[in-house]
């Protein structure tokens, strides 16, 4: 008996049935199904169909059809599991700071607060120009980046020259003296009982308080709750904590007088701040302070200190900044390496003085000059016989 040979390959089949004689020269290529490119629910045979005979031969057998749902149902799931929505916490970093540039400050302080990576992205944005509505957010916010670093890094711009500007003048608000006694129940003043059904009253439904209300003043201070001054210690701090600071505005800023706090280890009250300062608008003290324990502020001196620290400053802005002299407008102009653009406006105590202008910084440099070189002149004529 003939034994039955299997069939040549297709590669052979294609030698044996070509006219041209098979040389050394010619190269033999073979066709293999490459099986990475098939999914793994589709078999390299084809599905045997179901025999003439039946009702409907067009339908699969019963095994490849449950082969073809349990395949599709893995899929399904795979879909499910590994495609997944788009959503907030999942889009790229870039994108989040685009949607987050064209948020308010409120939206901003309420994406921190849903998750670690929420905060970690809005809070560039939050806190890299910062607004503040009264004297009380502000005091928050120096408490606030002088004890944390990750926060202070991320300020770029400071602007104080509109400072309560949302609010009328004439409404009463708490201030930086009531952050100062938040923890003294003397001066806290709670919102929480309003809308409390009092004796002999009808029952009436309770106000509805929002989140972003702000604090009353007290009644112990009543006579600075309608005063917008910022204390000295306060703009010190935040200039020693935010050391990348690119825009400074101190435009029309009352300034409240204050003192450094000297200290030592056996000190009842010591520094919390990462900068090692201590004010006396941080501790919630007042009248009984000895003339050792504290040392008056200037800020035409330790003001001007703090913003020469500032080694990334590019523009600063100081209009009608009476403490402003000319000696302190010299070393800042300088002294500040970076320092480009300058507003001087309405500065020291004298009108229509030269260098109070606006401008570049070498162009008020080169005014400073001539109004010294000026006096000299005048003083050796004066001297002179």
């Amino acid at each position: 008996m003939k034994k039955h040979q299997s069939n040549p390959p297709i590669s052979d089949a294609r030698l044996l049935t070509s006219s041209e004689p098979a040389g050394p020269t010619t190269p033999q290529y073979t066709q293999k199904a490459i099986s990475s490119l098939i999914t793994p629910y589709l078999t390299l045979k084809p599905v045997k169909r179901t025999s003439k005979k039946s009702a409907h031969p067009h339908r699969l057998s019963s095994s490849a059809s449950s082969i073809r749902s349990t395949a599709s149902s893995v899929l399904s799931r795979k879909r499910k599991y590994y495609y997944e929505h788009p959503k907030l916490s999942t889009l790229p970093s870039e994108i989040l700071d685009e949607i987050f540039q064209n948020l308010d400050q409120g939206t901003l302080l309420a994406l921190t607060k849903v998750s670690r990576r929420m905060f970690d992205e809005a809070a560039h944005t939050l806190y890299a120009s910062p607004s503040f509505a009264s004297t009380y957010r502000f005091a928050q916010f120096v408490s606030v980046v002088s004890q944390n670093r990750f926060l202070a890094r991320m300020v770029r711009k400071l602007d104080l020259s509109n400072l309560g500007s949302c609010v009328d003048p004439d409404v009463p608000l708490a201030g930086w003296r009531e952050w100062k006694f938040r923890s003294s129940q003397l001066f806290a003043v709670r919102r929480d009982d309003r809308g409390r059904k009092k004796s002999g009253q009808r029952k009436c439904k309770p106000a509805l308080l929002t989140a972003n209300t702000h604090p009353l003043p007290s009644p112990l201070l009543k006579q600075y709750s309608t005063s917008r001054d910022v204390p000295v210690g306060g703009i010190i701090h935040v200039l020693r904590a935010c050391s990348y600071l690119h825009e400074l505005n101190l435009s029309n800023v009352q300034l409240a007088p204050d003192y450094s706090v000297r200290w030592a280890k056996t000190s009842i009250y010591k520094p919390v701040a990462f900068t090692g300062l201590l004010f006396v608008s941080d501790v919630p003290k007042s009248f009984t302070w000895k003339e050792d324990d504290t040392k008056p502020l200037h800020a035409s001196v330790d003001l001007v200190e703090a913003i020469l620290s500032l080694k990334c400053l590019e523009r600063l802005k100081i209009k009608g900044g009476l403490w402003v002299s000319r000696d302190a407008a010299r070393r800042i102009v300088e002294k500040s390496e970076k320092l480009a653009k300058v507003d001087f406006r309405e500065c020291g105590m004298y009108k229509d003085n030269c260098w109070a202008v606006e401008g570049q910084r070498d162009k008020i440099k080169e005014l400073i000059e001539e109004e010294l070189q000026a006096e000299l002149r005048k003083r050796q004529s004066a001297a002179s016989p």
